[in-house]
């Protein structure tokens, strides 16, 4: 999914590519997690029975860029469960780089 992705970014202009992405808090799938005061995810999500992934970028408070797959297979809690861990994994990433 990675070496997918780094091909779209590496081929789209950046304001084209984050066009295309839900962002963080703002738009599409991910409007209503990955809140903050300035959007720090853009990713693109799937979900299918019990499956989660978000692949697209992350921007650190330092101000660098992260590509970023997050794959989630065959977890026993609700699809929410999941996404809320996977939020503290990103915020802890947003911090720290």
């Amino acid at each position: 999914m990675m070496t997918l992705f780094e091909k779209i970014y590496r081929i789209l202009p950046e304001d084209q590519l984050y066009d295309l992405l839900p962002t963080g808090g703002k738009t599409g799938t991910l409007k209503n997690t990955y809140q903050a005061s300035s959007p720090y995810v853009f990713a693109k999500t799937g979900t299918m029975a019990n499956h989660h992934s978000l692949v697209g970028l992350i921007k650190t408070k330092s101000g660098k860029i992260y590509g970023l797959v997050f794959m989630n297979s065959n977890y026993p809690y609700p699809a929410s469960t999941v996404r809320k861990e996977m939020e503290k994994v990103l915020v802890m990433v947003r911090e720290m780089l």
